[in-house]
């Protein structure tokens, strides 16, 4: 660790150990009630229900996995961390919550050494007298900040900060770089020790931008940071470098293409939002707004202002709300203060520039959520900065600003304690939205599903009720909705909803989902299979689309259009007992049994108990005559399912035909015992006892499956044989008798 300090740091009695030290403790107790927060809103589509991060074993195919099938694919190095808390402890929250923290105080330490480097460099050394106090304070106020809980507390904004820690290494990793070229000597002098330096950049950069395309902007910041603390802010320079400049906005025009799906231009130019209440322009001018208040929430972030869903109203105008101009009018000015300042207060003027910069993509015209607090995470690193590193260098007492920063990092840290209370689960999470944003439907949206995940149904639909009278038109409390009744039984009630998400939003998969379900569940099979095949271009690859499909048309009597739908959600949950059995059922109907076979014992290696494998392996292996190893599975389905009428009727079939009259006598009981009223079941079991001589019994049994079915035409045989054998015993009894 002391080599970071090589070239740029002030002499000062504060040990990098303790420095590491106090900022590993530090951030652990903020975040120490954050481990058993479970997983919110976003966390469940991104990395619960994202099949693509289910690594189970590091083999090529898992891993291709990851990389090819995760929800955002653009994001490969999140991908894997997400991938490799699966690996090694599945959802348990607490790894995961345990990665997010080891993330965020890396980055707290990146931070502390690039500021303390930053700080002793020649053009800031003189003002700045204090540099590893003034890094360390800014580093623990950052790792504490209320806001950073967006970022850290919630599981998938590992994305945000993952990002950040990556970019601050880079810059970190270029600075070092950079000092070893200008002020290295004797052995340092070495140029590999500048390259290492600069290819830890490039590699970090990687991994910045592979976390998330935030780190768009690394490129720029890094020829700014050169330009600011290393060339004078030479304009000379920066016209010689003009390729260096063209190079940078060439790779931020490159990954923020990437980041708008291809349509940064469309974006711009087109000003639509699709899918948002708001347009492109709208957006921007609301912006301005928006970032006033990030500014404002950095300086006074009390838990009370903070909260995960906004209902912040939209600017139509510069003058609607008129604050939207004041709120142009001081942005301008900051930006004007940094250039008026790019002279005098080198560092103030870049750490200006840093804030609005690092929020150009995600404040701009690319269309995302309004507001959100994790955008504020990077951006705020800096702008902390200026506050700390101004009260050290104008305060009148070195010790009263540490004692003040301690007090600030102390109430920071109560702070950031008590807005992860709200995190502890999704009731308190969306509770506390509504109470900020009481006029949102989605908060109650989100308020109601929560209480729908807690089986608390009635309190579910009455939020739910609330949302959509907030907003008829919007999709997800109907289907949220139509969820409850579904649960509660009122099926046309949920019907109605259903239908009514899929009329507002007609690519909704879930909502489409579940109207073919019920639609399935009334024996429609027709009309279910077609909201099922309307949902799939969305999601051609979805597995569980794909098997309600399947299922559909199995039910329907179309297994040879069942099955490529059944194989292919094979492909996407190879585990799932459901689909394989369908896919068994499907061969089975299409007379292919063979691979029907193949494919129940391939469910028998994954579930042993799997009852309907054994039973339906057990028909496959009778009707090839095999019936001592049909013997086995039908004993094994026997004894696993709770009432299985038919497995018994089969078993005792079997038994009976492989001489063992006793078991079947037995299982025909067990049979007839719950109710059946089969005639061949009577009529079998008549056989059973006719073998055993046993003809007055057999007489009885084959009269009851006549009375069942008059016509069986074998139980008649049977009868009229049986009462043949009887006579015939009973005259050779009588002539016995009589000699």
């Amino acid at each position: 660790m002391r080599g970071l300090t090589v070239g740029g740091s002030l002499r000062t009695p504060i040990k990098d150990w303790v420095a590491i030290a106090l900022l590993i403790i530090v951030g652990c107790i903020a975040y120490l009630n954050s481990f058993d927060v479970p997983f919110h809103f976003d966390d469940e589509s991104n990395i619960k229900d994202n099949i693509g991060l289910k690594l189970e074993a590091f083999t090529p195919g898992e891993l291709e996995q990851v990389f090819t099938k995760s929800l955002i694919r653009t994001r490969p190095v999140s991908n894997f961390s997400f991938a490799l808390n699966y690996y090694l402890g599945g959802h348990r929250v607490q790894g995961y919550h345990l990665v997010n923290l080891m993330v965020h105080i890396l980055a707290g330490i990146f931070l502390f050494y690039l500021v303390r480097h930053t700080l002793g460099l020649p053009v800031n050394r003189a003002q700045y007298k204090n540099g590893t106090l003034i890094a360390l304070l800014s580093a623990l106020i950052w790792l504490v900040h209320p806001l950073a809980t967006q970022s850290v507390t919630y599981i998938v904004q590992r994305m945000n900060s993952m990002s950040a820690m990556f970019f601050l290494l880079a810059m970190l990793c270029f600075a070092r770089g950079r000092a070893h070229q200008l002020t290295a000597s004797g052995d340092d002098a070495s140029p590999w020790a500048a390259w290492r330096w600069h290819a830890g950049c490039v590699v970090a950069g990687l991994l910045a931008v592979g976390s998330k395309e935030i780190a768009a902007t690394l490129p720029l910041f890094l020829v700014l940071y050169e330009w600011y603390f290393h060339q004078d802010a030479s304009w000379q320079w920066l016209k010689n470098k003009l390729s260096w400049v063209f190079g940078a906005l060439l790779a931020f025009a490159v990954i923020t293409t990437l980041y708008t799906g291809g349509n940064f231009l469309e974006r711009i130019f087109g000003n639509n939002c699709s899918g948002r209440d708001f347009t492109t322009i709208e957006r921007v001018l609301t912006q301005f707004r928006v970032v006033v208040h990030y500014i404002s929430l950095i300086f006074y972030p009390h838990p009370d202002r903070l909260t995960l869903d906004y209902d912040f109203p939209l600017s139509t105008s510069l003058l609607s709300p008129v604050t939207t101009l004041t709120s142009l009018a001081g942005i301008v000015s900051l930006l004007a203060l940094a250039m008026v300042l790019l002279r005098r207060e080198r560092l103030i003027s870049f750490c200006i520039l840093w804030f609005f910069g690092n929020l150009a993509i995600e404040s701009s015209v690319i269309c995302l959520e309004m507001v959100f607090e994790h955008r504020t995470y990077l951006p705020s690193a800096f702008l902390i900065l200026v506050v700390v590193a101004l009260a050290c260098r104008f305060g009148k007492s070195i010790q009263v600003v540490a004692s003040l920063g301690g007090l600030v990092v102390s109430l920071f840290t109560y702070w950031t304690y008590e807005r992860n209370s709200a995190w502890q689960s999704s009731v308190a999470l969306w509770s506390d939205a509504v109470e900020k944003a009481p006029g949102k439907a989605r908060t109650y949206s989100n308020l109601g599903r929560a209480y729908a995940l807690d089986n608390e149904l009635a309190k579910a639909e009455e939020y739910l009720r609330k949302a959509i009278h907030l907003d008829d038109k919007a999709p997800i409390p109907h289907h949220n909705l139509a969820s409850v009744y579904e649960r509660q039984g009122r099926r046309m009630e949920a019907e109605e909803h259903y239908r009514r998400a899929v009329q507002l939003k007609p690519d909704y998969v879930s909502a489409r989902a579940g109207l073919g379900g019920m639609l399935r569940e009334r024996g429609l099979y027709v009309e279910a299979a077609e909201q099922f095949r309307l949902a799939l271009p969305k999601e051609p690859d979805d597995a569980i689309l794909n098997k309600q499909l399947g299922n559909t048309l199995l039910r329907d009597g179309k297994p040879s259009k069942a099955l490529p739908y059944l194989r292919k959600a094979a492909v996407g949950a190879s585990k799932d007992m459901e689909v394989l059995l369908d896919i068994g059922e499907a061969l089975m109907r299409l007379g292919r049994g063979e691979e029907a076979m193949a494919a129940y014992r391939k469910i028998l290696t994954h579930k042993r108990s799997e009852a309907s494998a054994h039973y339906h392996l057990g028909l496959l292996l009778n009707a090839q005559g095999k019936w001592h190893e049909a013997v086995g599975h039908y004993e094994e389905a026997d004894r696993l399912m709770t009432y299985p009428p038919e497995v018994k009727y089969d078993y005792a079939n079997i038994l009976f035909r492989d001489g063992q009259l006793d078991a079947a006598e037995k299982k025909y009981d067990e049979f007839l015992v719950l109710g059946q009223t089969v005639a061949m079941a009577y009529n079998n079991k008549g056989l059973v006892l006719a073998s055993q001589g046993r003809l007055r019994e057999a007489q009885k049994h084959f009269e009851q499956a006549l009375r069942i079915v008059p016509s069986l035409q074998v139980a008649a045989n049977n009868f009229k044989l049986a009462t043949e054998q009887l006579r015939e015993s009973e005259t050779k009894s009588e002539e016995a008798n009589k000699q």
